[in-house]
């Protein structure tokens, strides 16, 4: 199948939800409860809070609210911004659990990383006991912080490598 990253559109917000869903139960599923999994899903996944999101991103340096898609369906999204306390965050990047493994975090990634400067660097959090999630990162040059923001996410930060 053919993916593509974009960047994503207001008609996307259904099609993220539908992801975060999924994806956060397979995710979480056995590291949370599962009021807090609905809970944080009903609050960073409203629909008004991700139209806000998605126009930022378009309209804001620096901001990336992308979507991977295979054959016109989204199956990923990556979410980037600034944080006013800690600067340049990959707030979000979850891929259809089906879909894992097959290229579409790294392209998400790649794309950010082709939209930042080389040299330039940025942390992202991941829940301490997803392994899978970490050893992704690691991957991609992601180095922990030694930090954790409670109860349960660690800090590692990304230096964007020189595309050549």
């Amino acid at each position: 199948m053919k993916h593509l990253i974009r960047d994503a559109e207001q008609s996307d917000i259904e099609p993220i939800r539908s992801v975060a869903s999924i994806t956060w139960w397979a995710t979480y599923g056995d590291l949370r409860n599962p009021e807090w999994i609905r809970s944080h899903l009903a609050e960073y996944y409203s629909p008004e809070l991700l139209a806000e999101q998605i126009a930022s991103a378009a309209s804001t340096d620096g901001a990336h609210f992308l979507v991977a898609t295979e054959d016109g369906e989204v199956r990923g999204y990556l979410h980037f911004h600034q944080l006013a306390d800690q600067g340049p965050y990959l707030r979000r990047l979850y891929v259809l659990p089906e879909a894992q493994g097959q290229g579409l975090g790294k392209s998400l990634v790649e794309e950010l990383h082709s939209r930042l400067a080389p040299g330039s660097s940025y942390l992202l959090d991941v829940h301490h006991e997803n392994s899978r999630a970490i050893s992704f990162y690691e991957s991609l040059g992601a180095v922990a912080t030694g930090e954790r923001l409670e109860p349960c996410w660690d800090y590692y930060r990304v230096v964007v490598p020189d595309a050549s």
